[in-house]
């Protein structure tokens, strides 16, 4: 599998040179940062075109998998469960499989029998006689306003009331004591419907009076034989759902939630772009270290090229020394140890003393050695007359250049530290001060 990636990435990537795009993706000042970073550049972009080629392959088959395990765990239905008795109707939405569409209907609770709703309507009394009277303790003690629902949760019943005495107590269910001078029972009646039939019942109450200063038509067609299936089925637990409608078999499934696809496609659209410009701040980053330790090392390198030139050998033998010696030290200054390698390499196929020294600055990609570089041409038109003066000079002024940055990272590193001294500051200064205050 990691060769057909691997060849896949290599011909989309020989397809993307010969394109207009390999311009826009892939342009000159970042294939010279692969270079100077000592890569090839296309082994970096065949190594990012599979790594892409990887995630994308990953997210459809995840994708794919996602959706055919939804398709499959569908489950056809042939009965709808309906709401106990008194509980409100549910809507259902059902996915019409020959029509690819969903219908929606309402499932109302089941239907009653005579006997079964007065049977509840008595168990509904005895919670009425409790419920109505609120933040009242009795009914033989009315002070508050009642509770007069339109219905109770769990019984199927409309419920309607009526005072006999509306300046006490309305048919809302308002208490009003003000003209009170007496306690005053009133009646409060109550009268339950519950399809065609009707319950009626008198709560006796005692108010006591204040004491002194206290595809659309056939989706329509579906939705009306649906409501007409279900109106008929009431008396039943279960209902049958319909088979058949115009000819054609209906077959209903619960709608799927497909919102975890919406989320993998999104994150396959977006991944790779992602991981495209993350690669590039990843060279990008290398670069700057590389520039960095090349930086770093330059001192000791000039200081070391002025000691050869000093004891008396030409620049091109100097360098070659400087060369000898960074290969056979320690592991500092490995950039420049591979540039000056690479130098030598050049003098010795052929290249001209200024055509390597050229490539060498290039290479090490950073502007010392470009000046460095200038200063030894100057150096070879004049007979090498002054050059040990002018690379001490360039050695002092590179460490002057040093030691301001090392002081203004100084600063930096000052001024972060500054926020968490504070915050430790103020939590001794709370260790302190808290028990202090909590002894008085």
């Amino acid at each position: 599998m990691s060769s057909l990636m691997e060849t896949a990435a290599q011909k989309l990537y020989e397809w993307l040179e010969d394109s207009r795009l390999f311009g826009f993706l892939a342009p000159l000042q970042l294939r010279r940062n692969i270079e100077f970073c000592g890569m090839e550049v296309r082994r970096y972009y065949v190594d990012k075109l599979a790594l892409l080629i990887k995630v994308v392959l990953g997210g459809l088959a995840l994708l794919t998998l996602q959706g055919a395990a939804l398709f499959l765990g569908r489950e056809q239905i042939t009965t709808l469960t309906r709401p106990a008795a008194g509980e409100t109707a549910e809507t259902e939405v059902l996915w019409l499989a020959s029509e690819g569409a969903g219908v929606s209907v309402e499932v109302h609770a089941r239907e009653l029998t005579w006997e079964e709703a007065d049977e509840s309507f008595q168990e509904m009394l005895a919670f009425l006689e409790v419920s109505i009277l609120g933040e009242n303790t009795s009914s033989e003690e009315v002070t508050e306003d009642l509770v007069l629902p339109d219905s109770v949760a769990g019984y199927p019943f409309t419920l309607t009331w009526s005072s006999l005495d509306r300046t006490v107590i309305s048919t809302e269910g308002a208490v009003n004591r003000e003209n009170l001078r007496q306690n005053t029972a009133v009646e409060l009646k109550l009268e339950a419907d519950y399809g065609e039939w009707q319950w009626y019942y008198t709560f006796e109450l005692t108010v006591t009076a204040p004491k002194t200063d206290t595809s659309r038509q056939y989706l329509d067609e579906a939705e009306a034989l649906l409501s007409e299936s279900e109106e008929a089925g009431r008396g039943l637990d279960q209902w049958e759902l319909p088979q058949e409608l115009s000819g054609k078999v209906l077959q209903f499934y619960r709608e799927t939630d497909y919102s975890n696809l919406i989320w993998i496609a999104l994150l396959l659209v977006l991944l790779p772009p992602l991981l495209w410009v993350m690669k590039d701040r990843d060279l990008m980053e290398k670069r700057r270290k590389r520039r960095g330790g090349m930086r770093d090392a330059y001192p000791e390198f000039i200081s070391t090229l002025s000691l050869y030139i000093a004891a008396g050998l030409n620049l091109q033998r100097a360098l070659q020394e400087c060369a000898a010696d960074y290969q056979q030290g320690p592991g500092q200054g490995k950039a420049l140890r591979e540039e000056l390698a690479d130098f030598i390499r050049k003098m010795r196929a052929g290249y001209s003393f200024y055509q390597a020294l050229d490539a060498f600055a290039d290479s090490c990609d950073e502007e010392h050695y470009r000046r460095l570089t200038g200063l030894l041409r100057q150096a070879e038109k004049n007979s090498m007359r002054g050059l040990v003066q002018l690379l001490e000079q360039e050695a002092l002024t590179v460490q002057e250049e040093q030691r301001r940055n090392f002081r203004a990272r100084g600063d930096q590193i000052s001024d972060k530290l500054l926020g968490p001294m504070m915050l430790q500051l103020a939590i001794v200064m709370g260790l302190i001060m808290v028990p202090a205050f909590l002894s008085f």
